[in-house]
């Protein structure tokens, strides 16, 4: 039940955007919990690949910077689980990570959430049909920026 707050705090120890959170309420099927606000916005992840391009880019970004960061040549990291755009909210400061309730350190091949949020953000533009030939150039281009910047995993 704590990996929404040990996520939270593992991530905002690595980012200039600290946010504390606090359990408010607890008991054995149920935890609640209680962030400082966030001021930002949301996009939607309805909008499709290409059209959230270059929100999907500062994503990226931001998850080498807090990722890629100190890892040492390790290339397992700590998983966030459900990094899409659904889950970061936009701030003048950049992106913040939100929704940690799948977190596990040490879980998941480095990289792994960045190609979590290219290819959901395809799946969910392309439907049953075939992809963009313009989404599938820029995440090509994701995809070499995450191995640029030494943001993924050899496994990938």
């Amino acid at each position: 039940m704590f990996r929404e707050i040990e996520g939270f705090r593992w991530y905002s120890q690595r980012t200039d955007q600290p946010i504390s959170v606090v359990v408010d309420r607890e008991n054995a099927h149920y935890l609640s919990v209680k962030y400082d606000f966030i001021k930002g916005k949301k996009v939607s992840y309805r909008n499709g690949y290409f059209f959230n391009r270059k929100w999907i880019a500062s994503i990226l970004k931001h998850y080498c910077s807090v990722w890629g960061a100190g890892h040492d040549g390790v290339s397992w990291g700590a998983l966030h689980g459900d990094l899409s755009l659904d889950n970061v909210i936009f701030t003048e400061n950049g992106p913040v990570f939100i929704d940690w309730e799948h977190f596990k350190e040490n879980a998941a091949p480095l990289g792994f959430d960045g190609l979590h949020l290219l290819f959901e953000s395809l799946w969910i533009e392309s439907g049953n049909k075939n992809p963009k030939r313009d989404s599938l150039s820029h995440l090509a281009e994701m995809i070499k920026l995450l191995r640029d910047q030494q943001c993924l995993g050899e496994e990938f």
